[in-house]
């Protein structure tokens, strides 16, 4: 076994594909083939480059834009540029892959091209050997020798008229071969980790990775800090946050720090160290066979940037990639149905790629990624989008809940940059502070039918312009839509709400207000500073007027319900329009305190109150009320 192995990469990337209606024109394409420079290994010289590329082959109508060649270093390939416009065209290149050194290399591991379920229709892509064999994972590359491998680009010739593009698009693709020194030759069983490289794991049984030995940081920092998971693992396992916070330590996982015995929300008081030098991990590949990625896996790993996540992985554990700086697009694989909390909060992605599985996005799970930014779209597999899920992100244009979510959680969305908000048909519960603060927030806000509770906060501070509440809401929240300043017009509350919360519609403009026959109680300040005008009429269901409720509008009249019990203190204060007579229904036992003062002197002519109902200073002296038997 060698004392210690290094790692290469060899990789095809930024494929470019044009789609014109029936035809597919592969434009611009340009593919960069990369091994990061040459290394030694004791007396064992490493060395892997490209040797004799071929002009191109065309078939059909294919067209080669330009002329591909190895660049200077030998490791790398420039310059395809090709176009295909109907089915059967294709563009085939080879070239030499040359292990010069004297030591053995072995596929580790191949990224394969994202394709979805319509481009696999339409596009092959092929690496193969000259015996037509299909470069594969664990395929050795031996010392002093040369393999001549196939470069295929295909537009499918047996596709069905069904199966064609509809409309022009762009196609980014990628391929990618890592490649590792070892002592095997070609006759060891591929797609079994050599000994060395197990030696750099600990392990649990034959697929399951806990943690780095010394071994595997040394050989990490030799990689310049990219470490490679080998194909055959299924799971790297985690710690759970219970865990680490019961027992203070942190046994499993790539992670250089865990959190310590109390919530993330309420700071750390005590660190509990694992291994600082696992900080050193830059870059991070994982193989094809992987399909869990365990809680606090590579949380606070300060250095690591740059992953990319296999297309079988199912589910990534919380705090996964959490307080990273993982930068760049992050795609999402299909296979993946749930993301968990805090996955990955806090890093630095400027984009977001959601796979067409995922059921359940995590509270926090992507929370204060301020450089997310761009329209999010969300795939219609999603059922729970959690609390804080997407807070303080940057995300702009329209947000559309597709019909399979259910519940949006506290402060989801909130201090987002979303202009405009489509709520699908089966959202039950929308949280508190949901989209607060969300300022660019603009236009009709719909509510839909199936929403029955709009939680405390959930669009306060927004900039929408009108609303339309579904039928089937029974409960607006505390400030549900407070400082909502340009929410202006008409406001109907359906029959199916019972409670309208303290503040719910406090300073914002609606200049008219009906209210359903089943509101029970108006909370404190719920319409306070509105510009609410002409007569309101509170209806027999309600039984509760609350402190400063409609204080400061300027309504004309005023019509109670016959079982109003109780009005707050201050209810109508400074209703400085509100004139006529006014009918206190035998219903009211108390009047609070200053509930009908400063309104404008000698507007209102009479009032007619019970002579069981307490009112103390309620009127001010506007007039004497006239009290019923």
């Amino acid at each position: 076994m060698e004392k210690q192995r290094k790692i290469k990469v060899l990789a095809i990337a930024a494929l470019i594909i044009t789609i014109l209606g029936l035809t597919v024109a592969f434009a611009a394409l340009s593919q960069t083939l990369t091994i990061n420079g040459a290394a030694t290994l004791d007396a064992a010289k490493w060395g892997i480059k490209f040797e004799n590329l071929s002009d191109g082959k065309t078939s059909g109508d294919a067209i080669i834009n330009d002329t591909a060649v190895i660049a200077d270093d030998l490791v790398t390939i420039n310059n395809i540029d090709v176009s295909l416009s109907t089915p059967g065209d294709s563009v085939t290149y080879t070239v030499d892959l040359v292990n010069e050194g004297t030591i053995n290399a072995e596929i580790y591991s191949i990224e394969t091209p994202t394709l979805t379920e319509e481009q696999e229709r339409y596009l092959n892509f092929i690496v193969t050997y000259d015996d037509g064999q299909e470069v594969k994972q664990g395929d050795i590359l031996e010392q002093s020798s040369r393999k001549n491998i196939t470069i295929k680009i295909e537009f499918d010739k047996d596709i069905t008229d069904t199966d064609l593009p509809k409309e022009a698009q762009e196609i980014s693709l990628s391929y990618g071969l890592t490649f590792v020194q070892t002592d095997k030759t070609s006759s060891t069983q591929p797609g079994t980790p050599s000994e060395d490289v197990k030696a750099m794991f600990n392990w649990e049984g034959d697929t399951v990775i806990t943690s780095l030995t010394d071994y595997g940081i040394e050989e990490v920092k030799a990689n310049n800090g990219h470490l490679v998971i080998p194909e055959g693992v299924t799971e790297i396992k985690g710690t759970s946050m219970e865990e680490v916070q019961k027992t203070g330590t942190l046994t499993t996982g790539f992670s250089p720090i865990a959190i310590g015995k109390i919530d993330i929300s309420s700071g750390i008081s005590e660190e509990i160290l694992g291994n600082p030098e696992i900080n050193i991990i830059k870059s991070v590949s994982f193989p094809s066979t992987l399909k869990t990625i365990g809680e606090l896996a590579f949380a606070y790993c300060a250095n690591l940037t740059s992953i990319s996540l296999s297309s079988n992985i199912k589910e990534i554990g919380d705090y996964a990639f959490g307080m990273t700086q993982i930068s760049g697009e992050l795609i999402i694989p299909d296979n993946v149905t749930t993301i968990g909390d805090y996955a990955f909060s806090s890093t630095s992605i400027t984009s977001l790629k959601l796979g067409n599985n995922v059921k359940i996005i995590g509270g926090y799970t992507f929370e204060n990624c301020k450089n997310l930014t761009g329209e999010l779209i969300i795939p219609d597999s999603v059922t729970t989008i959690g609390d804080y899920a997407f807070r303080g992100c940057g995300l702009t244009g329209e947000l559309v809940i597709p019909n399979s979510v259910t519940t949006i959680g506290d402060y989801a969305f909130n201090s987002t940059s979303i202009t405009s908000l489509k709520l699908g048909n089966n959202v039950k519960i929308i949280g508190d502070c949901t989209f607060e603060n969300c300022k660019n927030l603009t236009g009709e806000l719909i509510i839909p039918d199936s929403v029955t509770s709009i939680g405390n906060s959930a669009f306060s501070s927004t900039s929408i312009t009108s609303l339309k509440l579904g039928h089937n809401v029974k409960e607006i929240g505390n400030s549900a839509f407070s400082s909502c300043n340009n929410l202006e017009g008409e406001l109907i509350i359906p029959d199916s709400v019972t409670s309208i919360g303290d503040y719910a519609f406090r300073s914002t403009s609606i200049t008219s207000l009906k209210l359903g026959n089943s509101v029970e109680k108006i909370g404190i300040s719920a319409f306070q500073s509105c510009d609410l005008t002409g007569e309101l009429i509170i209806p027999d269901s309600v039984t509760t007027i609350g402190i400063s409720a409609f204080s400061s509008t300027p309504i004309t009249s005023l019509k109670l319900g016959h079982n109003v019990k109780e009005i707050g203190t201050s209810a109508f204060a400074a209703c400085n329009n509100l004139e006529g007579e006014l009918y206190i229904p035998d219903s009211v036992t108390v009047i609070g305190d200053s509930a009908f003062t400063a309104t404008a002197v000698n507007k209102i002519t009479s009032i007619s109150i019970s002579k069981n109902t307490k009112y103390g200073y309620s009127f001010n002296g506007r007039p004497t009320p006239t009290i019923r038997d």
